[in-house]
């Protein structure tokens, strides 16, 4: 496990808020769990609490993202 993993799956054990940079906007989550889909591709589904949306949904909207 790499550890960008490593920490995310911490994050998610302590109920850790993460905050990284996606499509270049700052976002804030709440992480639930975390899976590989193919070889080295992972996906992460988390609430967004804070930072940006390159949608126009206002956030927190209470439904869960896909990074």
């Amino acid at each position: 496990m790499n550890s960008v993993v490593t920490v995310i799956s911490d994050a998610i054990t302590v109920r850790r808020k993460l905050s990284f940079h996606y499509h270049s906007l700052p976002r804030v989550v709440e992480p639930m769990c975390l899976g590989e889909v193919g070889p080295g591709t992972w996906q992460l589904r988390a609430h967004q609490v804070g930072g940006r949306s390159s949608s126009s949904a206002r956030l927190p909207d209470g439904k869960p993202r896909l990074f």
